[in-house]
């Protein structure tokens, strides 16, 4: 009488050995099983995009340097989410910084989506932009967490240049030479106006460049010595008569009021100071 062989449970025998050892080194090696809940979503997922956040053209231009900070209301950098596009009332909002170079993200501070209607705006302290403890490009962003809290959605970045680590936190000013009622006349104007730069705070250093602006005129960058940099005023500058008379004469006025400024360039980054008034009074000399 033929035998009918009776199938092999070797093939599920030696799979099922498998998995003993592998749980049993599971457990010799310390390693348990964790649950790990989603926490983010891809906002194209959700169909909730956000909006990045925005901040002044000038600063996405040139960056934020320690002199622009300290001279911002209570030396913070505010960026603006310019809708509610995305965002619930109830959603809580976390501003993220990213440094780039250090492969670092921080969180800078934590606000709520009350009304709707209010601005949305995310300010950044001086403690918040040092804390990298070095200069360099920023991303900055935000994670919107649901009321619900069962999501989490990312915002696109915002890249800026901060560089404020090493700078002048306070530049002075320019001292325009005048009479004694504060006006430029010819008497200061022939052969040059005489315009001086205060010292920074700190002090600028060697290889810093200088450039002068009067009204919409900006004038030849000056390069600091490290004579010049020991003193204070830490530059006088000349500024050409006939360049002076240009300049009025694009305005239409012998008589005006116009803005003075420098900018302090160190390793292409640039800090800008504090901005004086000059006022003019060339009637006697100039026909416009």
């Amino acid at each position: 009488m033929r035998r009918t062989r009776r199938p092999s449970q070797n093939k599920n025998t030696s799979n099922n050995a498998g998995v003993v050892q592998h749980a049993h080194r599971d457990r010799s090696s310390g390693v348990r099983g964790r649950i790990v809940p989603m926490t983010a979503l891809s906002h194209t997922l959700a169909h909730r995009p956000l909006n990045p956040i925005v901040f002044p053209h000038q600063l996405m231009m040139e960056g934020v340097t320690l002199a622009t900070l300290v001279s911002l209301p209570r030396q913070e950098l505010v960026g603006l989410i310019p809708d509610y596009h995305g965002l619930r009332v109830g959603d809580r909002i976390t501003a993220l910084l990213y440094n780039r170079a250090l492969r670092r993200t921080v969180v800078a501070g934590e606000l709520c989506v009350c009304d709707g209607v209010s601005p949305l705006n995310i300010r950044y302290d001086r403690h918040a932009l040092e804390q990298f403890g070095q200069n360099g490009r920023f991303d900055f962003s935000y994670e919107v967490r649901s009321a619900a809290g069962d999501i989490t959605l990312r915002s696109p970045t915002t890249t800026l240049s901060v560089m404020i680590h090493d700078m002048p936190e306070r530049l002075r000013g320019p001292v325009v030479a005048c009479g004694s009622d504060g006006m430029v006349r010819e008497s200061e104007l022939i052969p040059e106006l005489v315009v001086y730069i205060p010292a920074s705070e700190p002090p600028c250093v060697a290889g810093d460049r200088v450039r002068m602006r009067i009204g919409d005129a900006w004038f030849a960058p000056v390069e600091l010595s490290v004579d010049d940099v020991a003193f204070d005023p830490m530059a006088k500058l000349q500024l050409p008569c006939d360049d002076i008379l240009r300049l009025l004469a694009e305005t239409g006025q012998a008589r005006i009021m116009l803005e003075a400024s420098y900018e302090v360039e160190r390793n292409g980054t640039l800090s800008p100071s504090e901005v004086s008034a000059v006022a003019f009074d060339l009637t006697a000399i100039c026909e416009i």
